[in-house]
This record gives C-alpha cells, structure tokens and sequence, in this order.
C-alpha cells in the first residue's frame, strides 16, 4: 500500500496571530460584540449592564472570565481574521467588552438623535466612580434623547460640557 500524497495546495496553514496584532485590531472585534450586544432588543447590553459593582475590579470593570466570555466569543475572532481556533487573552477581552459597551451605548444613543446637530461625545471615564466605570455622555447646548433603561442607572453619566473644537 503507497502512502498518500498530499500536495501543498491541501494544506492550509495556520498563521499565528500576535498578541500585538490582536491588540492593533481590537476596533473590528468591539464593534462586532457592541452588534451583539444589540441583539434582541438589548439583551446583551442590559444583561453586561447589570453586574453589581461586587462582581467588578477596583477599575469598575467586570471581573468575572466566565460572564466575559459569554459576549467575547471566538464568533468575533472569525470574523475579524476568519478564523475560530484563535483564543483571546483574557485582558483583551477585559478590554473589548469595554469598549463594546460603550460603543452599543453610543449606538443607541446617536441613533434617538441622529437628527441633533448639538454636539455629543461618549466613551469610557479611566477611573471608576462608586465601583463602576462609567460611560460617561457629555453634550454641549442641548439636552441628548436616552433610552429609558439607560436614565439613572450607575454606569451611565450624563453632563454637560463645552466641546473643544
């Protein structure tokens, strides 16, 4: 019996993916998980949300890799280098859930006044503030539309502020 010949054309290899260019391409990876955040009317957000402070670092971030790894999924790796077996540190996931969140916060919120011309600004604060860290959505001039599950909750910081232009 012969061996069997594999050309190498059949062979796919499987290039290694740094930690450094993981890190470079985190934009494609957190805009995808703030889509699935979206999904279902929110649920996803709402659920990240709702972590009690007890359940984060002393960054305000959440800290638990299980409950991460439920919204980081190797569904994201695929689609950023269309491949699933590439694993995502743990920090990096950390971090992408960050920005996700803020970024499907964003969403909603640019979405109710997509017809504002007032400007507006959110992202992340760096320091936490009563265990959490805060997406912080500042506007100039006037008042920004919030979805109702969004007003008052201990994630979410609302002021007014004077852009720099």
């Amino acid at each position: 019996m012969e061996p069997t010949k594999v050309s190498n054309t059949d062979i796919q290899p499987q290039v290694e993916i740094s930690l450094y260019e993981m890190w470079a391409q985190d934009e494609p990876m957190y805009k995808n998980a703030a889509k699935k955040l979206l999904e279902e009317e929110e649920r996803g957000l709402r659920e990240v949300l709702a972590v009690p402070k007890d359940h984060r670092d002393k960054n305000g971030d959440i800290c638990e890799r299980d409950f991460i790894f439920q919204y980081i999924t190797s569904d994201i790796s695929r689609e950023v280098y269309g491949r699933s077996d590439i694993e995502i540190p743990d920090d990096l996931a950390k971090h992408i859930l960050i920005e996700a969140t803020s970024e499907a916060v964003a969403d909603l919120v640019f979405n109710l006044n997509r017809h504002s011309i007032a400007p507006l600004n959110i992202q992340p604060s760096q320091t936490p503030q009563d265990g959490y860290r805060r997406i912080v959505i500042a506007w100039e001039s006037e008042k920004p539309k919030i979805p109702d599950f969004l007003k008052g909750h201990p994630v979410i910081a609302v002021r007014e502020e004077t852009m720099s232009k």
